[in-house]
């Protein structure tokens, strides 16, 4: 079988992107479902890994003024981007995968938002995500997860993309199954899953790489990209 270069590039868009004033509608529901936790904290120490231009950084400033905030992430031009736009935050370049390029220290409450689906196995990152995480914090993950007892590895390219360009990764869909699987064998027991439906439309765009919505019967929304594969999100709350 031949060996396909896998290369996530998808993320670069971000750059062309402002939305630090208009909040994704998946932040304000993570923020929901965390702040009976981090509202008690006087000196509120977040991690958020995977943070690309520092768009969730900059609401959680609003959401926590007083809190210490740092973001990692493997794109220096993202990183960039963020320290110019994000005030009052730590940013360090880092990947998740790689223990030695990770901070020393340990956060109140650890961010995963959108990127554990890059991977292709959970193993490459959730122990170094939880070696992040303080004694009594929490590991919080966002993302595609799959209900049914399935995990699916996927692979993308743009149909006028020659062969030697690369395949891309970032809709990988691990099941809730797997995760408890995971957990359990580390120890961790105190964990559950919320689930996110987003409350909006959103249109198709021109990028097919871009999720759009659509109704089912019964009204509710689906969501869904060029992959023509259902994304079903989450948020994965761990109790360290």
């Amino acid at each position: 079988m031949k060996t396909e270069k896998v290369e996530r590039v998808h993320d670069k868009l971000y750059l062309s992107e402002d939305r630090k004033d208009k909040p994704k509608e998946y932040f304000k529901f993570i923020i929901s479902k965390v702040n009976k936790y981090l509202r008690d904290y006087d000196q509120l120490n977040i991690l958020d890994i995977g943070c690309a231009t520092g768009d969730f950084l900059y609401y959680l400033r609003s959401c926590y003024p007083n809190a210490k905030l740092t973001g990692i992430d493997v794109i220096d031009d993202l990183l960039e981007h963020a320290k110019a736009n994000v005030p009052n935050c730590n940013f360090i370049k880092g990947d998740i995968c790689k223990k030695t390029t990770l901070p020393k220290n340990t956060y109140d409450a650890v961010f995963i938002n959108g990127v554990h689906s890059i991977f292709d196995d959970i193993e490459d990152w959730i122990g170094n995500a939880l070696n992040l995480v303080s004694r009594n914090g929490k590991l919080f993950v966002f993302g595609i997860f799959n209900k049914e007892d399935v995990d699916v590895l996927v692979k993308v390219k743009y149909s006028h993309q020659t062969t030697d360009e690369p395949w891309q990764s970032g809709w990988n869909c691990f099941s809730v199954k797997s995760f408890e699987h995971c957990l359990e064998t580390k120890g961790i027991n105190s964990f559950r899953f919320h689930e996110f439906v987003l409350p909006i439309d959103i249109p198709k765009q021109e990028d097919p790489l871009r999720s759009w919505t659509f109704q089912y019967s019964d009204q509710t929304r689906g969501t869904i990209n060029g992959s023509m594969i259902l994304h079903n999100f989450m948020l994965l709350e761990i109790s360290i």
